[in-house]
């Protein structure tokens, strides 16, 4: 059952602002699939990519970039993986408007230097009211855009990585699945996971 809790809104210009501005860096920073999406067909294949996890590099690869390096768990883990990469270059990150600063924060602490591009904005939106069982969160926008107009009782609660579990922290739900890897897929196979044991006990 798919139950929005988003709307996705474009920044205007930013795709073609990343295209101009790739060509002059040592690499470009991807910390999400949409993003790649965004950017298919004005990646610079000759620029490498560090993508934040494995299915981020898949779209990378579909839009047409070279994936140089994956990360295995948020920003956060991939400036610690990329150090030696990063340290003393020029970085192009792209991402979405709410979460972009914070992980160009991440990045310079590898000691690169950081060209922010807001690709586009998250906006919460109140979900359809579907019965559900479990319900999985991508980004912390999605979790503010669920707390419109639903609550969490007798839910299995599922968060795509460490930054939308301190959301939902925030928020006092303890989620029952957090993505050990950054990713929709793992995320899903992890709660898939959980219910089964959950089932059979």
């Amino acid at each position: 059952v798919s139950l929005p809790c988003i709307r996705i809104d474009a920044v205007a210009g930013g795709a073609e602002s990343a295209a101009g501005a790739a060509p002059q860096a040592d690499a470009i920073v991807i910390t999400s699939r949409r993003s790649a999406e965004m950017l298919d067909g004005v990646i610079d294949p000759s620029v490498p990519v560090i993508a934040v996890g494995p299915e981020t590099a898949a779209a990378v690869e579909e839009a047409g970039g070279t994936v140089a390096l994956v990360g295995s768990g948020g920003v956060r883990q991939l400036a610690r993986d990329a150090g030696q990469i990063l340290e003393g270059k020029d970085v192009v990150l792209v991402g979405a408007s709410n979460t972009v600063r914070q992980s160009a924060a991440a990045l310079e602490m590898a000691g690169c230097s950081v060209t922010a591009i807001e690709l586009y904005t998250t906006v919460p939106i109140a979900p359809p009211d579907d019965p559900v069982d479990a319900v999985t969160f991508g980004s912390p926008t999605a979790v503010t855009g669920w707390l419109i107009a639903r609550e969490f009782t007798d839910l299995t609660v599922a968060a795509i990585g460490a930054t939308t579990a301190a959301s939902l922290r925030g928020h006092g739900i303890e989620p029952d699945v957090v993505a050990d890897q950054p990713g929709f897929i793992n995320m899903i196979e992890q709660l898939a996971a959980l219910r089964l044991e959950r089932s059979t006990s």
